[in-house]
């Protein structure tokens, strides 16, 4: 498919995504979540914030290596990360913050098989929650539990 024949809402530069990224941090400040050390989704962050610092050749990279495996994490991030910058102003984006709160403590990446990992399946019940608000449904009601 040629680029003019994509929806150009998702066309992104490297520099877009990187200030995307900054953005998804500053619409998480404000309700005490923090992109902790550590956890995969620091990690893809940090890759998605360096992926145009690669493309200018600023930070080395092997010619032969795979570069799938730097983009796959970031690109399974990416939509959801759009999606939460996009419906932060929406009233029922408080609803969606215990499972925000997650996104620390698993694997967040949703193209990343990851079957036994609990957080994993939360983090999809947000992707969704974040279409059902885009689709228009109305009210997206909070779970008694994020945790199980």
């Amino acid at each position: 498919m040629a680029p003019e024949q994509c929806d150009q809402r998702d066309l992104l530069s490297f520099s877009q995504l990187e200030e995307l990224v900054k953005q998804f941090e500053k619409v998480l400040l404000p309700h005490g979540i923090h992109i902790e050390s550590g956890p995969p989704l620091e990690e893809i962050c940090i890759e998605i914030l360096e992926l145009e610092n690669r493309r200018q050749r600023l930070i080395p990279h092997r010619p032969h290596s795979d570069v799938r495996n730097l983009l796959r994490p970031a690109l399974g991030l990416i939509d959801l990360v759009r999606r939460v910058v996009r419906l932060a102003t929406h009233p029922d984006f408080g609803n969606l913050l215990p499972h925000l709160r997650l996104m620390n403590r698993g694997t967040v990446a949703q193209n990343v098989h990851a079957p036994a990992d609990r957080t994993s399946d939360k983090i999809f019940e947000l992707f969704m929650r974040l279409i059902c608000i885009e689709a228009g449904r109305s009210r997206v009601g909070q779970e008694k539990s994020t945790c199980g």
